[in-house]
């Protein structure tokens, strides 16, 4: 009888060490590991992921899921093209294929702007936006607040601090711009969301790198104990060039750094246009400063920024090497 006990001991043991060193049975780090690729312009969700398999893509990027001419808030609640029920088939779609997903709500803060309404400002309300897409459920049993698969939320990238001539269209200074994501985090989590936020996707960089021209508050904003995933847009060298001092900064806090999205438009030439995601690749390289995760803008089937595996396998190639350095350092 102690024989068995001891038996059975040792095999409660050897379970117990195996579900804490078994990397299935707990999420990965937030942020990590994420290759992304944006569907705006993607109505067939299977070519869609063909695609993103070609380029070693696994989750895909939602955003600007409605887009209508000023006159139109009430479509943000009332939804009737179903863009919304057209979003929760990729999501079902996607996350049925191995894949997770971002959900980006940049498409409030532009809508809001069309109308104009600044929204930026404290007392522009986006309650009645944000529940109606965080209380759907495309996966049984989940919502946009809490869904496993939902790599991370985020709430509006490219924002404008000082350098745009419509005051509706920025927020008037670093302060606010800090103020107006903290506000906004904190209302998502407030009403449910247990998912990682990010503030979205910063361009801008300047020569410094961190935006300071364009006043943009990144240290601040990523410091933010509301803000689980600092997130950047690719699109010049001042971008690519500050990509070292970015990833070091966001890990000097324990947060990881995300390229949302970098792309190159297509202009007949595939060579050429790899050349792009290339120069990314060396600078990453040369500086041994590997982001956590990077994203393509775009896979659809009518953006001019648009990369098809079997049109342009040049591209293609480029991509998917530039998505094998997501080797973060917060892994190890």
């Amino acid at each position: 009888m102690k024989g068995k006990y001891l038996l059975l001991f040792f095999v409660l043991l050897i379970a117990c060490k195996d579900e804490k060193s078994n990397p299935e049975n707990k999420e990965p780090k937030a942020g990590v590991g994420l290759r992304i690729a944006t569907a705006y312009g993607a109505p067939n969700v299977d070519k869609w992921i063909a695609n993103a398999k070609a380029m070693g893509i696994n989750c895909m990027r939602l955003t600007d899921m409605i887009q209508k001419d000023k006159g139109h808030l009430q479509d943000l609640t009332i939804d009737p093209e179903h863009k919304f029920d057209e979003m929760d088939r990729k999501v079902a779609k996607i996350v049925a294929s191995g894949m997770t997903y971002v959900l980006d709500l940049s498409y409030i803060r532009n809508q809001l702007i069309k109308e104009g309404i600044n929204p930026y400002s404290p007392s522009t309300d986006w309650t009645p936006y944000l529940e109606v897409v965080l209380n759907r459920t495309p996966i049984k049993g989940y919502t946009y607040k809490n869904d496993p698969h939902l790599a991370f939320i985020a709430i509006a990238g490219e924002p404008f601090s000082k350098y745009n001539d419509n005051p509706i269209e920025k927020a008037g200074n670093k302060a606010n711009l800090i103020a107006f994501y903290k506000r906004l985090a904190l209302q998502l989590k407030r009403m449910g969301v247990t998912r990682p936020i990010s503030a979205g996707g910063f361009l801008h960089q300047g020569k410094d790198g961190w935006g300071t021209d364009a006043d943009l508050g990144f240290k601040e904003i990523w410091s933010l104990p509301e803000i689980d995933i600092p997130t950047i847009h690719v699109y010049d060298d001042d971008a690519i060039n500050s990509i070292p001092q970015l990833v070091a900064f966001c890990h000097s806090i324990g947060k990881p750094l995300v390229i949302e999205e970098t792309g190159k438009k297509y202009e007949g030439n595939d060579t050429e246009r790899a050349k792009w995601f290339e120069k990314i690749a060396s600078k990453i390289k040369d500086s041994q400063a590997f982001p956590d995760g990077i994203g393509l803008w775009n896979i659809g089937e009518m953006n001019g920024f648009d990369v098809r595996a079997d049109e342009h396998p040049i591209t293609t190639k480029a991509v998917r090497e530039l998505m094998l350095l997501t080797q973060s350092k917060l892994l190890n």
